[in-house]
Formats: C-alpha cells, sequence, structure tokens
C-alpha cells in the first residue's frame, strides 16, 4: 500500500510538473504576442524610417499660374506686344512648372503608410511568429540545460507557424505581381524537379553522405504508427516502409523549394543593388561598413550551413558522429538568424531600386509625354505598395529554416529533446522520426537556397539577371 501511493504521489507530481512547465511556456508566448504586437509592433519597427521615392508633382501650382495667366490675358488686351510677353512668360513658367514636376523626392516612410499597405497583416504575422519560435527555442535550452523540463509546445507552434509562412510567400509572389515571367515559369515545375532530386538524395545516395538517421526513424516508428491506426480500425493495408516515408518528404521538399525560388532571387537582387549599384546610384544605393558585412554574411550562412551539414566534412573537422548529429539544429538555427539580420538593408534596397525606374525614364527622356509620366509614378508608388509582400519574402525562409531547426532540436533525443521524449501520451510520430525529418528538410531548404541564390549570382555576373 505505500509504494502504490508513493507512485500515485510521483504520478501526481509529475503531471503537476508538466501542467507547469506547459503553463510558463504558455506564458512565454503569450509574453512575446503581446509585447510584438500591442506594446509596440515589431513590423513597425522594422519598416518605419526607411527612405521611398516619390515623383515630385507641382500640379496645383501650374493650374493656378496657368488661371492667372488667363485672367491676365483677358485684362490686357490693348496691345499685341503685350500678349506677346505674357505668352512667353506664360511659356517659362510652364516650362519651369514641368521641370519641377521631373523631381524626385525622397521621403521617410511613415507608420500610417504601412498600416494601410495589404500585405501588413501577413508580414506582421511572419514577424510575430518568427519572435515566439526564437523565444520558445531560447526557453527550451534554457530549461534542458537546467535540468527542467523541456517545451513540448514548439512543436506545435512551428507546424502552425509553417503553414501561415508558406501561405504567406505564394500570396506574396502571385498576388502582387512581384515576379517576373521566368519566375513565374519555372516556380511551379521546380516542385516536381526539386521532389524528385529529394527522392533521389534520400533513395540512393550512400548513407555517408545522407546519414540522417532516417532508416533508423522508421523502423522505430513503424510499429507506433501501425498500432495507432489498428486501434482506430484502420490497419488494413497501411504499410510503414523508409520507401514511403522518403516519398512523403521528398513531396514535402519540393513544396519548400517551390516556395523559396522567388524569395531567393528577391534576395539576390536587394543585394547586389546593395553591394554592387549602377555607377550613377552609388552615392544614394551603395552600402558600407558594418551593414555591408552583415550583407555578405548573410549570403554566405546558407552555403557554409548546407557543407556543414554534411557528415564527412564534419568528420574531416574532427566532430564525431553524435556530436555532429546535436549540432545539425544549432547549425540551421544560426544560419536562420544571420539571414534575417540585414532585412532592413534588404527592404531599404528594394525600395532603392525606384532609382532605376527613374533614371531609364529620365536618360529616355520620355518624362515629356505625360502618359509616360504617369506611368513612371505608378511603378513608384508600386514599389512603395508592394514593400510588406517583399518583407514576407526576404523574412518567410529564415523563419522557415528557423522552424525546421527548433523541430530538430526539440525532438533531438540524444541531445536537448527531452521534451518530446518525457511526454506520457507518445505521439503519433515518435521523436526519432520527428528530429529526422526536420533535420533532412532543413538541409534540403539552405541547400534549395544556396542553389538558388548561386543560379542567380551566375546569370548577374553573365548579364542575364535584372535588377
Amino acid at each position: 500500500r505505500r509504494d502504490a501511493n508513493n507512485a500515485r504521489l510521483s504520478a501526481a507530481m509529475a503531471t503537476a510538473s508538466k501542467e507547469t512547465a506547459m503553463a510558463g511556456y504558455l506564458l512565454l508566448t503569450g509574453a512575446v504576442a503581446v509585447a510584438c504586437s500591442v506594446v509596440n509592433s515589431l513590423s513597425l519597427v522594422l519598416l518605419a524610417g526607411l527612405t521611398s521615392f516619390q515623383l515630385f508633382s507641382n500640379e496645383n501650382k501650374t493650374t493656378n499660374t496657368r488661371r492667372r495667366q488667363n485672367a491676365e490675358g483677358v485684362e490686357t488686351s490693348n496691345g499685341a506686344k503685350k500678349r506677346k510677353d505674357n505668352s512667353k512668360q506664360k511659356d517659362k513658367e510652364t516650362k519651369d512648372d514641368v521641370n519641377e514636376s521631373e523631381q524626385l523626392q525622397a521621403l521617410p516612410l511613415q507608420k500610417v503608410t504601412v498600416v494601410a499597405q495589404e500585405f501588413y497583416i501577413p508580414f506582421d504575422k511572419v514577424c510575430l511568429f518568427l519572435c515566439i519560435v526564437a523565444a520558445n527555442c531560447a526557453a527550451h535550452v534554457f530549461c534542458v540545460l537546467n535540468g527542467w523540463r523541456g517545451n513540448s509546445l514548439l512543436v506545435s507552434l512551428a507546424t502552425v507557424s509553417l503553414g501561415i509562412t508558406g501561405h504567406a510567400i505564394m500570396r506574396s509572389a502571385y498576388k502582387t505581381r512581384t515576379l517576373n515571367v521566368m519566375e513565374s515559369i519555372l516556380s511551379v515545375p521546380s516542385v516536381t524537379f526539386t521532389g524528385l532530386i529529394a527522392y533521389y538524395v534520400l533513395l540512393c545516395l550512400p548513407e555517408s553522405w545522407n546519414n540522417f538517421r532516417l532508416k533508423e526513424a522508421v523502423e522505430k516508428a513503424s510499429p507506433t504508427i501501425l498500432d495507432y491506426f489498428e486501434s482506430r480500425g484502420f490497419g488494413d493495408g497501411i504499410r510503414v516502409n523508409y520507401t514511403t516515408v522518403a516519398g512523403a518528404l521528398s513531396a514535402m521538399a519540393g513544396v519548400i523549394s517551390g516556395l523559396l525560388l522567388i524569395p531567393a532571387t528577391r534576395t539576390m537582387r536587394c543585394y547586389f543593388l546593395a553591394v554592387d549599384p549602377p555607377a550613377w546610384g552609388k552615392e544614394l544605393a551603395a552600402v558600407r561598413g558594418m551593414k555591408r558585412v552583415l550583407l555578405h554574411v548573410s549570403v554566405l550562412a546558407p552555403f557554409y550551413t548546407t557543407a556543414l551539414l554534411i557528415e564527412p566534412l564534419g568528420q574531416a573537422l574532427g566532430i564525431s558522429t553524435p556530436e555532429w548529429q546535436r549540432t545539425k539544429p544549432v547549425l540551421l538555427i544560426a544560419c536562420a538568424i544571420l539571414m534575417t539580420l540585414p532585412l532592413r538593408q534588404n527592404l531599404q534596397s528594394y525600395l532603392n531600386s525606384a532609382l532605376i525606374v527613374w533614371n531609364e525614364a529620365k536618360q529616355g527622356k520620355k518624362l515629356e509625354n505625360k502618359l509616360y509620366m504617369e506611368m513612371t509614378k505608378l511603378k513608384l508608388q508600386f514599389k512603395l505598395h508592394s514593400l510588406c509582400a517583399i518583407g514576407v519574402q526576404l523574412l518567410g525562409p529564415a523563419l522557415i529554416i528557423l522552424i525546421f531547426g527548433a523541430i530538430a532540436l526539440v525532438c533531438d533525443p540524444s541531445g536537448l529533446g527531452q521534451a518530446m521524449a518525457a511526454l506520457k501520451d507518445k505521439p503519433l510520430l515518435p521523436v526519432d522520426l520527428w528530429h529526422a525529418g526536420a533535420s533532412f528538410l532543413g538541409w534540403w531548404a539552405v541547400a534549395s537556397w544556396s542553389v538558388f541564390c548561386s543560379a542567380f549570382t551566375l546569370l548577374y555576373m553573365l548579364g542575364q539577371a535584372q535588377l
């Protein structure tokens, strides 16, 4: 009887500890949400103060000048000489008004303009979930290192964030028409093509190059998954093997690559406009100092992460296999953080691309054409009103990589994955499968990003890519 009471007391304490830890993580999530949305919106902090460019038009002054000239023409009808002088003065003032209306004006971005944009809410959601996932990930590491219960809430948050981010990236690219013809043509076939490549990587490459422990995880997860379906009467005809899991992961990898194609090209356009602007715009668009270093680091981080996640390279650096397995989530999270650092500078580079539109119009001497001038104004206004959509494309990929890194971290059974492993009710997919799948998809995301950025860089160097 005493042993039974002790067992009941231990179970009650474990349940209370689990509920207390869950309540703590929920409070942390709520506090981060309030801090990022209510107290001082993070999205407004990131966007407010950027410089936009618009054509300066003084139409009211031109209209008043012409009305005054017409009135003077009626009153001074006594002599042809005076009418001739008024006509010359009218032409001169009209010419001055046209020249004045051709001036490009730099305006600081106001909060009212940002909030009024169509894609401000999706951009605000991406910023919010980025902070929530990062905060919960940091809290999980801190608690586990101090011997406390890990964050089992992080997997659910990361899964929801992944769906919202992917939807926001797709809408920002297609609904706002911010992609060119070639990108729209390649984005859909790239899903199928990259999915087939991912399937080949999972099935055909040797385990020494593809050591994500996926086969071991599938073997451990198969009995649990079959028991789950059999307990609900769906066990007949269900087979769980490595080929099936590889096919599912390949389909997800193809979708992820399709989502990253357009943001990768957009990021590289902003990067080259900042570090290698046209000669006539270096004074306004060039980036120097630490901002330039951050741009280089954010572009190179995925390349190094892709290479370091390959086990033979880790062994060449003297890293053992267990240490390398524990390092993978940390590398993914570090890469995501480095990709987010130059966000404001990339957004400013996108706004600076309005200078290219203005220079083309000015060099072509087409501003005297009112229709072409109105088209130029619309292009400059589109640069401003699509800023939040571009922000989603620049920030969304980093959040996707952070999500996979966080899932791999919290589900690592050999490292900091005590959160999921300590759950009383085992999930449908064991932590080994969560860890292996998230590690592969995270590596695939940074590898796809690196390939797309390399392809755009090659086209830019050959003169085939436009900024």
